[in-house]
């Protein structure tokens, strides 16, 4: 069969497809890929985390959402570039010590895509 306009292909190391929802399973830090994400993070200054969060919401498209259930944590639903959801789950683990509910949505509104100080620089192959 033919699979036409497949942008992401999820599957587990057998084949069988899966969800489709990226998770982070690895953080490049100091040279070297860590597949302990909460112990690497904090390990970090809570200043190169709140750094770290804000670079990952604001390389993301706005059109990438992500909604889960609260109380158990869990993810319900992904709405855009499944990469990009799974950077934003991402930013709310290294922000978990925030008050905010919803901190990538925060950093968002500190953000916001209309700011007059915020380029967008579109690929370019020329500039490559």
């Amino acid at each position: 069969e033919t699979m036409g306009g497949a942008t992401n292909i999820c599957s587990d190391k057998t084949g069988t497809l899966t969800t489709g929802k990226m998770t982070v399973v690895r953080v490049w830090s100091a040279g070297e890929a860590r597949p302990d994400i909460p112990g690497t993070l904090s390990s970090l200054a809570p200043e190169m985390q709140e750094l770290l969060a804000e670079a990952m919401v604001v390389n993301t498209s706005f059109k990438s959402d992500v909604e889960w259930d609260k109380a158990t944590a869990s993810v319900v639903k992904y709405a855009g570039n499944d990469t990009e959801c799974a950077m934003l789950l991402l930013a709310n683990l290294v922000q978990q010590g925030s008050l905010d509910k919803d901190p990538y949505r925060s950093v968002r509104g500190r953000f916001p895509l209309d700011d007059a100080d915020r380029l967008n620089i579109s690929f370019s192959s020329d500039r490559k």
